[in-house]
């Protein structure tokens, strides 16, 4: 069978892929959090895959107070501030390229 480990890999990917395709910013920036985001999110932002999955939103979703929370947080911190500076500045590349957020607000209809 499967390592405690494999398992645990296995139902984050899972998990990052139900989030990905379901996340909805209203829903996440409604939630009246404090200033620096909700009590859950610093822990999130110490593990690799959930910092993948917040880049990727918010490529997406670059208007969710949520998700420029979290990277405000990532380019502030130490250990994430290069690894942050240089995600957010390949989606801000690829927007540029794609022709700006309303091609990418487009696609992001076509897609639901």
């Amino acid at each position: 069978g499967d390592s405690e480990e494999q398992i645990a890999v296995s139902f984050d990917d899972t998990l990052a892929v139900l989030c990905a395709s379901r996340f909805d910013p209203s829903r996440a920036d409604g939630a009246g959090d404090p200033p620096g985001g909700p009590p859950w999110l610093g822990e999130l932002l110490e593990r690799a895959r959930w910092r993948e999955l917040v880049y990727t939103l918010h490529a997406r979703h670059p208007s969710s107070a949520l998700l420029n929370t979290a990277v405000q947080r990532l380019l502030a911190s130490p250990a994430h501030a290069a690894e942050a500076a240089e995600r957010t500045s390949e989606s801000r590349d690829a927007a540029a390229l794609a022709g700006g957020s309303s091609v990418a607000h487009l696609l992001d209809c076509l897609a639901d």
